[in-house]
């Protein structure tokens, strides 16, 4: 298998050095290998057609979805249009109240399905409409894990800033919402090409929750601060595989001890191939701990104070804050596990720098962009066609 770092997401820091230009684990193995050539020419994210406009005839309706429509994933992602004056709409399901911001006469939303046929109640004012979705869970027995790292003497704490919840507890949550995300948001950009929903299959408890499990290696977090992006994929490599962690599932590691000294970040890393994505914790903080948190969390235009924490939002005018961390720490995550799929850099998409706009798919508008995020405004949301070609043929993605 192929692994593609990420060192154009790391410019300012140094525990993203030449190494990560140069080198990449190959086969699920510690052993560098040259990384793939990108796409040959670039391809613009498939337009599904001009925006719908809504006008003072239309009603509370949705886009993206038919009456009875069947899904095998948990978190379905609505988009929809009201003329409703309302500036939110509220969304309920079997005592789940989901409440999503409307830009211009369009919504987003994601909502958690029980195993069955759901009734999903949608209202805006006085405007209200309903939608059934059936969610018969994938039978695929191969599946997508989530992992903490802890060291030998962590406790699991993340990095935060003051007043926000940071134990393991709270990581596990935002991690496992992040799961939930990641599939949904396959599924919808895989839609995109081929105007039918397609994911992998998350590992996931009795009652449907994702598992998030820890692992502890061998060596204090002081020793693991010391060690390069490679060395400490190399270390939760081989902890996985001595775990017996390595059949039947890919890992999406975590790392609990990434640190910051107000300059450099370190216990960090952003490297996916064979059975493991691995990446560090400097955003998690920004990350939603349930789904009805999604929408906050993607719109806290909070400025990141970069003397107590990194700014890991790949830089830009517009970003720096709460929102573009989270967005840009899930979207990458997401990426580096299209590199355990065997997909290769492309010239365009989430396997570029589009990770970037990952909260174009769940949000209906973006601190300091003028336009509502329509389908036709998700930017690099989207995977590449050949992205998709090679998903459609992995075992991992339920067909």
């Amino acid at each position: 298998m192929t692994d593609a770092p990420d060192a154009g997401r790391r410019k300012s820091w140094t525990v993203v050095l030449g190494a990560l230009l140069a080198a990449c684990g190959g086969g699920g193995t510690s052993t560098p290998a040259p990384s793939p050539a990108p796409a040959p020419s670039p391809t613009p994210a498939p337009a599904p057609g001009p925006a719908p406009q809504p006008s003072p005839d239309a009603k509370l309706e949705l886009l993206n979805w038919e009456p009875g429509a069947s899904v095998d994933y948990q978190m379905p992602i609505l988009y929809g249009r009201s003329s409703s004056l309302n500036k939110d709409i509220g969304i309920e399901l079997a005592g789940q109240s989901v409440s999503a911001p409307v830009r211009d006469g369009f919504f987003k939303a994601a909502v958690r399905l029980k195993p069955g046929s759901n009734e999903l109640q949608l209202k805006a004012g006085s405007q209200t409409a309903s939608l059934t979705i059936n969610y018969v869970p994938a039978n695929n027995r191969l599946k997508v894990q989530m992992i903490y790292v802890l060291a030998a003497d962590d406790d699991g704490h993340f990095m935060a800033p003051a007043g926000e919840a940071n134990d393991i507890e709270s990581a596990k949550q935002r991690i496992a919402t992040a799961a939930l995300m990641m599939q949904s948001a396959t599924a919808e950009m895989m839609k995109k090409q081929l105007r039918r929903r397609v994911s992998f299959s998350l590992l996931e408890d009795a009652a449907g929750n994702p598992i998030v499990k820890s692992l502890r290696l061998a060596m204090t977090k002081k020793q693991l601060l010391e060690k390069t992006d490679l060395e400490l994929y190399a270390l939760v490599e081989a902890a996985l595989r001595e775990a017996k962690e390595d059949v039947g599932v890919k890992n999406v590691a975590f790392m609990s001890f990434t640190s910051y000294d107000g300059v450099k970040v370190t216990g960090h890393a952003a490297r996916g191939s064979g059975i493991l994505g691995l990446f560090g914790t400097p955003n998690l903080h920004a990350w939603p701990t349930k789904v009805d948190e999604i929408a906050a969390r993607l719109l806290n235009d909070t400025r990141v104070d970069t003397r107590v924490l990194p700014d890991d939002s790949g830089g830009g005018s517009n970003r720096g804050n709460y929102w573009s961390n989270c967005a840009t720490g899930m979207g990458a995550a997401l990426h580096e596990l299209g590199h355990t799929f065997d997909l290769p850099h492309t010239a365009g998409g989430i396997m570029e720098r589009g990770f970037d706009n990952f909260n174009r798919l769940f949000v209906i508008e973006e601190p300091g962009y003028a336009k509502a995020l329509t389908t036709e405004e998700e930017g690099g949301a989207f995977w590449h066609p050949s992205s998709v070609d090679l998903l459609l043929r992995s075992d991992w993605f339920n067909k």
